[in-house]
């Protein structure tokens, strides 16, 4: 006893990489505010650590891929522990496989992102829990508990499989389902039945918990900047006659300059963006994973400045020295870093674009030029209020400086300059594109991962790579793009290493006072004269779509709790259907909060890359996509957006794009689709060519029919 009060539970959470083990970290803080937790990757804790469990109350084995037995060097040493522990998936698998059962492929499909009955035994760790629904991601099962030293606590319903059991010598547990998924029921019950057995183990064995020393070993990110600084810069904001920003990019277009444009071309975006690089502030950030360089060059004098390490944190740093005092506006953007931040910036990829792309179309072979990401902080900018047809004016400008009015000379020009209309080109060509074979080939490759118990889904991808007359104009091209396809969260960037066209119908993140929203999108249906919005919905909430966006639902929900304030991750609308030019996608919202202390990048950093892209388990998804994808995917799935200088942000999915870096003149078409269990793999086929469709009649003549394309 401290103080009268009992000690708190000291709990040891351990991860296997998977991507829903914060959800679990979240689901015990919500059955015990009396707890501490460690969480630890299984293979890099320290080994006197697997010695020591004594030291703890609880123990939770979390999920992961693959088999029980690649992990029996530590889970044996659990299981042979006399620490009460739950285990959930592989944890359950483990325990099984402990005690000699047989752990197996389905003999049916796998069950990968859908809702199943369970029916337990009312007691233990169901006490008062005859029934309880459950989401189920696993590929193997335990066929029958051929042992007296395990007991069966519940099975599902639909195909009678084993679904919880618990050792009868041991406090040992583990559930095949995952209960802390947004689609179980009874989580907190379940957890609390549990914390009651450890409670009482506690007691029986005159046991507390003691300081461990293990906490170096917490695996929970922190924020990039520990001690933030007073802003150091001040925003002025003056509203200026209404032009359309179609005008003002094309005025920036004829004069040949760097393009920084976040366009909102169909509601519900509001506000669109052009950032200028005139001013004595701006610069351009781009990294380079091969060598894991970031250069930040001034614009005004071309200094360049590079530097090693972490591209995430060293950008962080750099806004840190440039935050501004906030200012009474509904605007979203004054000022502040807008840019592209491609796929293989994280730790997830083991590869940057650079080591990736194995095919050019130039010669000159000069792919290590590739940048992974380029940004620029923008000290000048327009925002335009679409809804209102108000256009601001944004200078940012250091605290002891006094304003310096640039926006005149522009708008005078502006006022003489007459926006042409939309030309007409001859179109470019395809010069190399996925053929039904390949793709259809490794959907069933991807498949046979599933099967094996790798991955619940995995996002395959790939390149259709395009030429257009040097001579053609890349923002005619976009304004073909976005009047194909005009998007909410579209954008066209000309940057000195990069040019993207982007159509994006996706947000990724928003980032406002501290509320995070994510709105992931899984099912794309192509829209024709006779589809109406009830019927689009009503085929979109099928068992493969609905299963898709639960795996990314749980992903996102997993990625923000390991930043988000307890209790605050929420889903208020699982599923939802939403209109576009050309198809119909299913879609959900995904909400939480942040301490003050952490900012929008620290969020996009920890949740990067985008889970609707990859999958999950998002690590082992990625490498192996990476084995099975034959290009790297650069800008295409990552992220293009903005991060403001009072902390507010909103970054997209950069799919439904186009891009080409500047040392060729090829253009990138990325797409493709979630393989599960479920998908066909001419399916999966047509989808990517649904997608690539999309964004390809901007550059150049698509074939009518899928045998000639």
């Amino acid at each position: 006893m401290i103080n009268g009060e009992e000690k708190p539970l000291r709990i040891l959470l351990v991860d296997c990489y998977d991507s829903y083990t914060f959800n679990i970290h979240d689901l015990i803080q919500r059955a015990s505010s009396k707890c501490s937790i460690t969480t630890v990757h299984w293979d890099t804790a320290r080994p006197d650590l697997w010695d020591s469990l004594t030291c703890f109350d609880a123990i939770f084995v979390g999920p992961g891929p693959g088999n029980p037995s690649e992990y029996a060097s530590v889970f044996e040493k659990i299981w042979n522990s006399d620490v009460p522990t739950l285990g959930i998936c592989l944890g359950f698998q483990s325990l099984a496989l402990h005690y000699g059962c047989s752990v197996d492929k389905m003999p049916t499909l796998p069950w990968h992102g859908r809702i199943s009955s369970i029916l337990s035994t009312n007691d233990s760790i169901y006490r008062n829990l005859p029934s309880v629904k459950g989401m189920r991601y696993h590929s193997l099962y335990v066929d029958s508990i051929r042992t007296n030293a395990l007991r069966v606590l519940a099975k599902s319903t639909e195909d009678q499989i084993v679904m919880a059991i618990e050792a009868i010598e041991k406090p040992h547990y583990g559930i095949l389902y995952h209960p802390e998924s947004i689609g179980s029921s009874d989580a907190v019950s379940i957890v609390r039945n549990f914390f009651n057995v450890v409670e009482k183990f506690r007691t029986d064995n005159s046991t507390s918990s003691t300081e461990t020393g293990f906490d170096v070993l917490e695996i929970q990110p922190s924020p990039f900047i520990k001690n933030p600084k007073t802003p150091s810069m001040r925003i002025s904001s003056q509203e200026i006659p209404w032009t359309d920003p179609l005008t003002v990019v094309e005025y920036l277009n004829n004069a040949d300059k760097p393009i920084c444009f976040l366009d909102s071309a169909k509601k519900p975006g509001k506000f669109s963006i052009i950032g200028f690089f005139e001013g004595p502030l701006s610069y351009f950030i781009r990294y380079k994973k091969w060598i894991n360089t970031t250069y930040i060059v001034n614009c005004q004098n071309n200094l360049e400045e590079t530097y090693n390490g972490d591209f995430w944190e060293i950008v962080a740093k750099f806004m840190e020295e440039h935050k501004a005092f906030p200012i009474e506006s509904a605007l979203p953007f004054h000022g502040g870093i807008i840019g592209a931040i491609g796929y293989e910036c994280s730790d997830y990829s083991s590869r940057s674009i650079a080591e990736a792309s194995s095919f050019t179309y130039d010669t000159k072979k000069n792919q290590r030029n590739y940048v992974d990401a380029e940004l620029a902080f923008v000290d000048r900018s327009i925002v335009f209020d679409l809804e209102e047809e108000k256009a601001y004016v944004q200078t940012l400008y250091p605290s002891d400086d006094s304003l310096q009015i640039w926006w005149e000379d522009l708008l005078f020009d502006l006022q003489k300059f007459s926006k042409n209309k939309l030309k007409h080109h001859g179109h470019g060509s395809t010069i190399k594109k996925p053929t039904e074979q390949d793709y259809t080939d490794r959907v069933r490759i991807c498949q046979q991962r599933l099967l094996n118990g790798d991955s619940y889904e995995m996002c395959l991808t790939d390149t259709t790579f395009a030429y257009t007359d040097p001579n053609f104009s890349d923002y005619d091209l976009y304004l073909s793009a976005r009047s194909h396809n005009p998007s909410s969260f579209a954008g066209f960037l000309r940057f000195p290493h990069l040019t993207l066209l982007c159509c994006s119908p996706e947000r990724f993140m928003k980032y406002k006072d501290s509320t995070c929203h994510f709105s992931p999108i899984k099912g794309t249906l192509k829209k024709g004269s006779q589809m109406t919005y009830e019927e689009a919905r009503s085929k979109l909430l099928n068992s493969k779509d609905t299963a898709e966006l639960n795996m990314i639902i749980d992903l996102i929900r997993n990625d923000l709790h390991q930043l988000a304030k307890k209790d605050s991750v929420e889903v208020p609308q699982l599923y939802q259907v939403e209109e576009h030019p050309n198809v119909y996608s299913l879609l959900s919202h995904i909400y939480g909060q942040v301490d003050e202390s952490i900012t929008a990048w620290d969020v996009l950093a920890k949740c990067f890359p985008p889970g609707s892209m990859t999958g999950a388990p998002k690590l082992r998804t990625v490498r192996m996509l990476e084995e099975i994808e034959p290009y790297g995917r650069g800008i295409y799935s990552g992220t293009l957006g903005y991060w403001d200088v009072t902390g507010s942000s909103e970054f997209n999915v950069i799919i439904r794009s186009a891009f080409k870096y500047n040392e060729d003149s090829l253009w990138r078409i990325g797409a493709g689709g979630a393989v599960t269990v479920l998908s066909t793999p001419l399916g999966e086929y047509e989808e990517m060519l649904l997608k690539a469709n999309s964004i390809l009649p901007a550059l150049c003549l698509i074939a009518p029919d899928r045998e000639k394309y």
